[in-house]
């Protein structure tokens, strides 16, 4: 917990307090983070003019009849956008983005030039411009005037500014810490009870995984994983060097759930301290390739350290221990170091 997990603590939930986190750097630092902000939402047919900004107005949660979007931001009296984020699989229906739309238009002739923007965890940006198009042809919004951005393009702005000096260096390290917490639900081992962790968790990996395991330090649990304090690899019969064998065991991290590869592999800034990320991330994305948006759970490890006496398999009619449903079992830290074959962590 840090500043930013306090700052909008009483926001009902976490998609208006990231939102009302990323509008305080917005309005606070605005001659620097402003700017390429705006930048992410522009086009090639329809660019914004944010250049040479002499006033800003970001307020959070404008009230009116109807709808309440997340943000308001007004520069120099002239542009108005109107700001809805989402994270998650949420998503923006027809009708709320109607209603905003028709908002703005409401007051065009105060504010000549204007925008939806819409910022979205998973990648939306067909449906919400098959959406815009349909207004257009209803005769109530330029389609161009809807704008969709992945929240990780606006996590690398802010990621990039980290390495800034002054107060906003400090202040942004502590808000992208929080931001994966929240948004990818990540879990700092050494920070949890003991009562709430198990000891070692046994999990099976083919080849494919089993090199990331080993060299890149990176496990990849199934969906819905229970923290444990350290990971068993079981590894299978395309592993030749350790085929059916429990050969090594690391000492669990960190552990994200609900992200996604390309915020694994930009907004994550863990998996860029790894021994070799280039040689991770072509690895991960032979799994899931750019673009993907299935979701998923991955942990990042220790060293792997390798047993002094592998722990083998021996066929046996307990189905407890068959490798095909051995992920998830569980056994004690002393259980595995004394063992020779799976019974016995039994």
């Amino acid at each position: 917990m840090n500043l930013f997990s306090l700052h909008g603590k009483w926001y009902q939930d976490d998609e208006n307090r990231l939102t009302s986190n990323v509008l305080f750097f917005l309005d606070r630092f605005s001659p620097v983070l402003l700017p390429p902000f705006l930048r992410l939402f522009a086009s090639d047919d329809a660019a914004i003019s944010c250049d040479d900004i002499s006033s800003h107005r970001i307020r959070f949660q404008v009230y009116d009849a109807g709808r309440i979007p997340d943000a308001e931001i007004v520069l120099d009296d002239r542009i108005r956008i109107l700001l809805e984020a989402k994270i998650g699989s949420n998503l923006i229906h027809f009708d709320q983005l109607a209603e905003y739309c028709d908002r703005l238009q409401a007051t065009a002739e105060r504010f000549p030039e204007y925008y939806l923007f819409v910022l979205t965890q998973t990648d939306q940006n067909r449906r919400i411009a098959g959406m815009a198009e349909e207004l257009e042809r209803a005769g109530r919004i330029d389609a161009r005037r809807v704008r969709s951005v992945k929240w990780e393009k606006v996590l690398e702005v802010f990621d990039h500014y980290k390495a800034s000096g002054s107060s906003l260096r400090m202040l942004m390290h502590m808000f992208l810490e929080e931001v994966q917490s929240t948004m990818y639900s990540r879990t700092d081992i050494d920070s949890l009870p003991v009562g709430e962790l198990n000891e070692v968790v046994l999990t099976t990996q083919n080849a494919q995984f089993a090199e990331m395991a080993i060299e890149d330090c990176v496990f990849w649990p199934y969906a819905r994983f229970r923290p444990a304090q350290y990971v068993a690899y079981y590894f299978t019969r395309d592993c030749p060097d350790y085929v059916l064998s429990i050969p090594y065991v690391a000492r669990i991290e960190h552990i994200w759930y609900d992200a996604t590869i390309d915020e694994v592999l930009t907004a994550i800034p863990q998996f860029k301290n790894l021994p070799d990320f280039q040689r991770f991330r072509e690895r991960a994305l032979q799994i899931y390739p750019s673009g993907s948006e299935t979701q998923f759970t991955i942990a990042i490890t220790d060293t792997p350290v390798r047993l002094q006496n592998r722990v083998h398999y021996e066929s046996r009619t307990d189905t407890k221990l068959h490798p095909r449903i051995l992920p998830g079992q569980t056994t004690t830290f002393a259980q595995l170091m004394n063992a020779t074959t799976l019974d016995d962590l039994r």
